[in-house]
């Protein structure tokens, strides 16, 4: 059975792709030295952003999330310096007319790559959806081959269709009420929540689905990504756990007619855990981890 939605089942997908980072990705003042084996798995994430023989590629990175965008500018400038990516720019915005001018449209539409940095999803989407900048990397990514949408933590988020704004950040099943809303929805066959196993996220996540049932759940720790390729086969990056929450399978479960009062309970969730090197088909929900490393 295929839960993918009508207009992604019965052709090729995208020939773009999609990287989503749980946050916390290894970045200048961010280092995980406790988790590097040697040199060459430094910036692990985000040297997979562009191949290794096209460094020189344009990287747009989009700060409109953020609270302090020159701040977060400079540490991707240098970090993606140090990767060696020597054409790097960054857009902001804080409202809608900021995106709106020739300067987007001509940056984003020289882009290999548009990054989303962290903040806050809500404000992101407000400032992106149904703007002609992200017109045009919907397009980019529907149609050229090599591109790439990444984002990370919030940036991450706003990438579904149907996005956490926030609430229930903990792991009793009678937590504060979750509030769902609009994403920019390019990953409109699931429901993304980020530094999952870091602030337990679990329960948050799990009553997300239980609420749409048809989607499935990435739970992406820090460090960890997860890159999506002809809109389906989808390969964990990185050294933490991306977990997988899928409720289609649900025969019993209160969650519809609780009140944020109540404990909420399900009966056959499924989970899947993977790790650097799994890979699952998000179509067809295979698990495939032969290739898996710890």
């Amino acid at each position: 059975m295929s839960y993918l939605p009508e207009k992604e089942v019965g052709n090729m997908g995208p020939k773009g792709k999609i990287m989503l980072i749980g946050g916390a990705e290894e970045r200048v003042g961010n280092t995980h030295p406790e988790r590097s084996v040697d040199s060459s798995s430094r910036y692990e994430i985000l040297s997979q952003l562009l191949p290794s023989d096209r460094k020189e590629g344009r990287i747009e990175v989009l700060t409109c999330a953020s609270g302090v965008p020159k701040e977060v500018a400079e540490t991707y400038e240098r970090t993606f310096g140090e990767i060696g990516f020597s054409n790097v720019g960054f857009l902001h915005a804080s409202d809608r007319s900021g995106v709106s001018s020739k300067e987007w449209s001509d940056r984003i539409g020289d882009a290999e790559v548009v990054f989303l940095t962290g903040g806050d999803q809500a404000k992101l989407a407000a400032i992106l959806g149904g703007s002609t900048p992200w017109g045009t990397i919907e397009e980019k990514y529907r149609d050229q081959k090599g591109f790439t949408v990444a984002g990370t933590s919030a940036g991450a988020m706003v990438l579904s269709s149907t996005m956490i704004m926030g609430g229930g950040n903990s792991e009793n099943p009678n937590c504060s009420p979750i509030r769902l809303g609009p994403g920019l929805g390019i990953v409109d066959h699931c429901v993304v929540d980020t530094h999952f196993v870091e602030r337990g996220r679990f329960v948050r996540l799990a009553r997300s689905l239980l609420l749409n049932p048809r989607y499935l759940g990435l739970g992406l720790g820090e460090d960890t990504a997860l890159l999506i390729e002809g809109g389906r086969k989808a390969t964990c990056i990185g050294n933490g756990m991306v977990v997988m929450i899928d409720c289609s399978g649900v025969r019993e479960t209160n969650a519809e007619e609780a009140d944020p009062s109540e404990s909420v309970y399900a009966r056959d969730i499924q989970v899947h855990m993977l790790l650097n090197g799994c890979s699952i088909d998000l179509q067809e929900r295979d698990l495939d981890c032969r290739k898996g490393r710890g």
